[in-house]
């Protein structure tokens, strides 16, 4: 993963098709128009992998819509427009009882995303410098308190 997604779950949920572009040849990157940081909507452009570019467009066609990325599918496989905040826990609390994770640690969460992401680069070797650009974190203590639980 290239990008560190934002903690909420109201930001995960609001995530639309039309903000991803390919820009430099060769990369593709999400306009990121707001966020807790980004209050005013200046913008800011992030980097996300051609494989995860790849898996949008092909879910963009499988709906033939320009709306959020995130939908809520019923039980007869009907999609929706939008997906409600408390889906996202929803979501990945299930996910967690499918992976038969140990039920008495923390629970997944929006946030789970954000730390994972982290470590991902971590793991991959990258630079604190470059984690921090990707989380948009402005200090290293920030970035720290992050991945210090998770270093061995």
């Amino acid at each position: 993963m290239n990008s560190i997604p934002a903690s909420s779950n109201v930001f995960l949920i609001t995530i639309k098709f039309l903000v991803l572009a390919t820009g430099i040849p060769g990369c593709t990157s999400y306009r990121l128009n707001f966020s807790k940081t980004d209050q005013f909507g200046t913008g800011k452009i992030l980097p996300i992998s051609q494989g995860l570019f790849g898996v949008l467009e092909k879910w963009r066609t499988m709906i033939s819509d320009e709306g959020y990325i995130l939908r809520t599918i019923n039980r007869h496989g009907h999609i929706r427009n939008n997906l409600h905040p408390a889906s996202i826990s929803t979501v990945l609390k299930g996910l967690q009882k499918d992976l038969k994770m140990d039920s008495d640690g923390q629970p997944l969460s929006g946030h789970s995303l954000r730390v994972g992401a982290a470590l991902d680069l971590l793991q991959q070797g990258e630079p604190l410098e470059k984690i921090m650009l990707r989380g948009r974190w402005q200090t290293d203590s920030t970035t720290m308190s992050y991945l210090r639980n998770w270093i061995v």
